[in-house]
């Protein structure tokens, strides 16, 4: 499990999809530049982050980071101040 600081992210899309219950986000870090991915799943209350070294997704551990960040895609989605998309397909 790993840590994320919701301050440190600029939000450059997030991808809706319906059938799988998630949305995907992408952000940038705003001090290193470096592209940052993650994975909502809504109906259990997780978030994932890609970790393109390994190949893998790995759960947030910080329950206030991983609030923070939901509250910022919730915001996000009622304001529709970057791109935002949604799929109509179910991811499998």
């Amino acid at each position: 499990m790993v840590k994320t600081e919701c301050q440190d992210l600029i939000f450059k899309h997030l991808i809706e999809m319906p059938a799988s219950n998630c949305i995907f986000c992408s952000t940038k870090e705003r001090t290193t530049g470096r592209s940052r991915l993650f994975l909502f799943f809504q109906d259990r209350d997780r978030i994932y982050r890609r970790n393109g070294l390994k190949g893998t997704w790995e759960e947030l551990s910080d329950q206030e980071g991983s609030r923070s960040l939901q509250r910022k895609v919730e915001n996000i989605l009622l304001k529709r101040n970057i791109p935002c998309y949604t799929s109509l397909t179910a991811v499998v």
